[in-house]
């Protein structure tokens, strides 16, 4: 097994304020996370997931338990911008990770940041530009793109920075479908290379080929397994106010219905092939 790259121990979270004094959006979360996962994290709105989002890249720190990001404890001031680089984020709404007025000095702004030579800038930014299929669009203003390719820069930015962990805190939310399909693909080729991403999401068919998910309900963890184990159970998840993927409602209600196929089928391919085998 790969090693530990996030460990959360006894985490718990209150948010304080003037109209919620005291709320607790975390409760005594333990978590471990390796190098090389993809990791679903989904719940019901008010379950704690975004929470947990800042957590993992020191933006909050906890109430009570510890959270150490590469070994690195985030109550320590000392290694904040350590974690950092370690653990980035991608936000939904990605006019407010654009920091520049044109696509490639945007790109450039977290290198720079991190005191690379020119030459090292210059050639981590066409590269991730040409990772997230942006490179022809350089020169342009961030104001001239479309939703999905100001994402697609605020993830070059991010992939700039060569972090070993990417948080996507419900990237996909303001995008088109066609949109959402490319950046869950930007987010798999990633991972391929070796990037430990962790996606957040409402929506549960985006993580179906995630390695591992993560159920949250009321600041808890309720559930964590494949996704064959997740959605094995579809009355659980309606019970937790959570969408099943199309393809396992159909396997389900085909099974119901008497047809002999097995649960936790995830794909179009496996329901078509389980059909083939039936007598």
């Amino acid at each position: 097994m790969n090693k530990k790259i996030i460990e959360l121990r006894d985490v718990s979270f209150v948010y304080d304020s003037e109209n919620a004094p005291g709320v607790k959006a975390l409760d005594e979360v333990s978590l471990d996370i390796y190098e090389g996962e993809f990791v679903g994290i989904v719940g019901k709105n008010g379950s704690g997931k975004s929470t947990l989002a800042k957590l993992l890249n020191a933006l909050i720190l906890p109430s009570s338990g510890k959270v150490f990001v590469g070994g690195m404890d985030s109550a320590d001031p000392q290694y904040t911008t350590d974690i950092r680089k370690v653990c980035s984020m991608v936000f939904q709404n990605p006019d407010n990770q654009m920091v520049a007025t044109i696509v490639e000095e945007d790109t450039a702004f977290g290198p720079e940041n991190l005191g690379l030579a020119p030459d090292k800038i210059r050639r981590r930014v066409d590269e991730s530009l040409k990772a997230v299929g942006m490179y022809d669009f350089k020169d342009k203003k961030p104001h001239q793109l479309s939703g999905g390719q100001k994402q697609r820069v605020a993830i070059a930015g991010v992939i700039a920075m060569h972090p070993q962990c990417i948080v996507f805190d419900e990237s996909t939310a303001m995008l088109d479908p066609a949109g959402r399909a490319d950046l869950i693909n930007i987010m798999h080729t990633l991972n391929s290379e070796g990037v430990t991403v962790i996606f957040i999401t409402h929506y549960m068919e985006e993580i179906v080929g995630a390695s591992r998910i993560i159920v949250m309900g009321d600041g808890k963890i309720i559930g964590d397994g494949t996704p064959r184990e997740i959605f094995s159970n579809p009355k659980w998840l309606e019970e937790n106010r959570l969408s099943v993927p199309e393809i396992v409602a159909l396997s389900t209600a085909l099974r119901e219905g008497g047809l002999d196929i097995p649960p936790g089928i995830l794909s179009e391919d496996e329901l078509v092939e389980a059909l083939c085998r039936l007598k």
